[in-house]
């Protein structure tokens, strides 16, 4: 390892949601809060970019879940959500300094899920999910107002002489 290099193989916040800093230093409002996350069975993630459902308890990974049918889970602030993205772990927003084992007891772990933020979700693990799956979450955090940010499909450099 390089001196002053710490954990270079794992996803930063910014692979998650563009322009995060920019975002947090232009008052540009994005919501997150701490969340219990359980699995069916032991599951050890890395938490940041794991989308999520509530099930009426918890949160749990969200793969094909009916969404309209979801329970909606009450934040500290009054705001009910559904689904969520993770953006760190139990010490806030942009912690990724280890992965989680997400197991039937819960873990507290940090997400976004309302605001301007715009999500690459490049970034975000869908898993299993199928397509269709995975617009139907697009749409239900685009209701809570979080975009999609644009993405390069290729990125072309050029020099000038």
């Amino acid at each position: 390892m390089a001196f002053g290099k710490v954990n270079d193989g794992r996803k930063i916040l910014s692979e998650v949601i563009a322009a995060a800093d920019y975002d947090w230093e232009m008052g540009i409002e994005w919501l997150t809060t701490a969340i219990p996350v359980v699995a069916a069975s032991a599951t050890v993630e890395e938490p940041m970019g794991i989308p999520v459902v509530y099930n009426g308890t918890n949160f749990e990974r969200y793969v094909a879940q009916d969404i309209d049918a979801a329970s909606a889970y009450t934040a500290a602030d009054g705001s009910t959500f559904k689904v969520a993205i993770i953006v760190g772990d139990h010490a806030g927003v942009g912690h990724n300094q280890e992965d989680v084992t997400l197991d039937t007891t819960a873990i507290t772990l940090t997400a976004l899920y309302k605001g301007k933020a715009s999500v690459m979700y490049s970034g975000v693990d869908f898993g299993a999910a199928n397509a269709g799956d995975i617009a139907e979450f697009k749409t239900a955090m685009a209701t809570a107002d979080v975009r999609i940010a644009p993405e390069a499909a290729t990125v072309v450099p050029t020099y000038n002489a």
